[in-house]
């Protein structure tokens, strides 16, 4: 009877060090913040809880988002998903919903429109001035003209890639489908010149068009993407990769504030398809 009343107490104590230490965890980042929330895991683009706010904090390379230094009422890293809020403790929180209730001094952000899959099939294209939503110039218009078949950039690179992501567009979150939309829109951009030069070869045609991916990629906002990074390069064909390795890498190492994906890139992504460079 004595064992059984010790083994009882000792859980008891055991249960209760438990909720002890759960509830100082989520204390450090609930703390009268209502329907604000904190994303702590630097790794994968969240903002860090607690009091480190923008007064005196200085530029960090190696993070997705840069300091923003000003007010203390705003959150350290770059603007929040839906809006953030700063507490009577002094704190700031990223805002887990639009609506972000039960905040002080909030800062919001209006619920942005959905972002539209593109349309590979639109009846019309303007081959100067390429659609956001349609895949139709590399078939309409380079292919078209300069016929390089099948297995030619327009339609064995570029249109497969393109209608490889608008039929997969609705896996990505809101972020990685507007990366998507601009993407698509600057590598058909990059061909317009090339489209309008008659004496263009198929050949040129290839080789502009890579020395395009990793700028577009870029510019289109791909390194503060990282949750949405394996989802991307697996739906690129794997040839758009290899066929521009070395430049897209050269691109993104130089790059500002892209040194996580290149570690990725040279890490667990080259390594998986056995392309990695030395």
């Amino acid at each position: 009877m004595y064992n059984i009343k010790m083994n009882y107490n000792f859980h008891l104590f055991l249960l209760n060090l438990l909720i002890f230490f759960i509830s100082k965890a989520f204390a450090d980042c609930y703390s009268d913040t209502g329907g604000c929330t904190c994303l702590t895991s630097d790794t994968v683009g969240g903002l860090k809880c607690g009091s480190e706010l923008n007064n005196g904090c200085s530029s960090d390379s190696f993070s997705i988002f840069q300091c923003n230094p000003g007010g203390t009422k705003i959150c350290r890293y770059g603007p929040c998903t839906y809006g953030c809020c700063a507490t009577s403790d002094g704190n700031s929180y990223c805002c887990m919903d639009y609506a972000c209730s039960g905040c002080k001094n909030v800062s919001k952000i209006p619920n942005p429109p959905q972002p539209q899959p593109p349309q590979p099939h639109n009846q019309t294209t303007d081959c100067n001035n390429p659609s956001p939503d349609s895949c139709n110039f590399y078939s309409d218009c380079l292919e078209k003209k300069f016929n390089c078949g099948p297995n030619g950039y327009p339609i064995g690179y570029g249109l497969k890639n393109c209608e490889n992501f608008a039929n997969e567009i609705n896996l990505f979150s809101n972020d990685g489908k507007k990366w998507v939309l601009k993407t698509m829109l600057c590598l058909q951009n990059a061909l317009v010149q090339i489209y309008n030069n008659n004496t263009a070869t198929c050949s040129e045609i290839k080789d502009t068009a890579f020395r395009s991916h990793a700028k577009c990629y870029i510019e289109s906002g791909v390194c503060s993407l990282p949750t949405e990074w394996w989802k991307l390069f697996e739906i690129i064909d794997i040839r758009d990769i290899v066929g521009s390795w070395e430049g897209i890498l050269e691109v993104i190492q130089t790059a500002e504030g892209c040194a996580e994906l290149y570690a990725w890139l040279i890490g667990a992504f080259c390594k998986k398809h056995h392309y990695c460079v030395p």
